[in-house]
Order: structure tokens, then sequence, then C-alpha cells
């Protein structure tokens, strides 16, 4: 039998869980918000900004399906605390890509962090479903 929200010992696992969620819509909204930034600090055309979403959509292109097969040999735990550290990596990697103002050392950190997204949403959503919808035992 599956557990249910309601009962208080899943209840923090589950707010945790979602609020994964948050974390990779506020970062899908600064992509726009960065586009223009690095258009004025790095001092690129518009065509080359647009490798700015060519780098994040193109990180949840090549993870999906290897996160896909760690999640089902490791378990959604594992991918999560995966996608989490990927996600703190890419996001440190701003520091150092500041400080040399480079427009390709930005669009690495940028990968990596959309890497970590894009393997939390693979862990995630299958495993925030399995909190919220409960399906007899005998269903597929």
């Amino acid at each position: 039998m599956k557990a249910k929200i309601t009962e208080p010992q899943f209840r923090l696992g589950f707010i945790l869980v979602t609020t994964l969620f948050f974390m990779w819509g506020l970062s899908y909204g600064l992509v726009d918000v960065l586009n223009k930034h690095f258009q004025e600090a790095l001092h690129i055309t518009k065509a080359q900004s647009g490798l700015i979403q060519a780098a994040y959509f193109g990180a949840y292109f090549v993870i999906a399906l290897p996160a896909g097969l760690f999640i089902n040999k490791m378990g959604y735990k594992a991918g999560i605390i995966l996608g989490l550290s990927l996600y703190a990596v890419g996001a440190l990697l701003f520091v150092p890509a500041a400080m040399q103002l480079t427009f390709g050392f930005f669009l690495f950190a940028l990968f990596v962090l959309a890497l970590g997204l894009g393997c939390l949403e693979t862990a995630a959503n299958p495993y925030a479903r399995h909190w919220v919808i409960r399906q007899p035992q005998n269903s597929v």
C-alpha cells in the first residue's frame, strides 16, 4: 500500500521534493534575463546570445536518457541528489566565469546547471506523482 501525503512522516519529504519544482521554474525564468545581461556585459550579438537557449535546452536533451537509466538503476533519491549536485556545481561555476568574463565559460556553467535541472526533473516528476496519485495495487 502506498503512503498518503497526509501521513506526518511523509509530509516533509513531499514538501522538499515539490520545492524542486520552484527551483527549476526560477532557473528557467532567469534564462531570458541572463540573455540580455550577457549581450551587454560580454558584447555579444543577438545571434550569439541564442547559444544561451541552446546550451540550456540542449542540456535537457543530453541528460534525459542517461538520467532515466541512472534513476532506474539507483533510485529516485540518488537521481535527485545527482541533479542537485550538478545544479550546485553549475551555479558555482558562474563565479570563475564572472572573473574571466568569457562567454564560453558562462555557457559551460549554464549547461552544467541545466544538466542538473534535467536530472532533477527526470527524478522528481515521477517521484512526486508517486505521492499524489495513489493507484490501486492491481492497476498498471
